[in-house]
């Protein structure tokens, strides 16, 4: 993560082995999802953060006041990240569009 010290590295690095684990250990399939690939799949390169609450307003017309602020930018990318793995909105299936994210088990 960029300007974090060592420390905070180190424990951000270990809640993540943490969840991995679990996740592993329950033997729960999951997706990493690269920045690159949900963009791109949500057609967002090159976009700010904007863009992104946006997208998902034109996705989810009725979840407004969920992303009404300017700040919910980062609640939009969460679902357009959870959207790329799950294999995209009915809008993309019908374009004949996929899931970007590569499965782990």
């Amino acid at each position: 993560m960029p300007r974090q010290g060592v420390a905070s590295t180190f424990k951000y690095a270990r809640a993540v082995g943490s969840l991995e684990t679990v996740v592993a250990c329950l033997d729960i399939p999951y997706s990493i999802i690269e920045p690159s690939a949900w963009k791109k799949f949500h057609h967002l390169i090159g976009a700010d953060k904007e863009a992104s609450r946006q997208r998902v307003l034109q996705l989810f017309p009725g979840a407004h006041t969920l992303f009404s602020r300017k700040l919910d930018h980062q609640r939009a990318e969460a679902v357009l990240i959870a959207l790329t793995g799950a294999g995209g909105s009915a809008e993309n299936r019908a374009n004949g569009e996929t899931g970007a994210g590569r499965m782990k088990r």
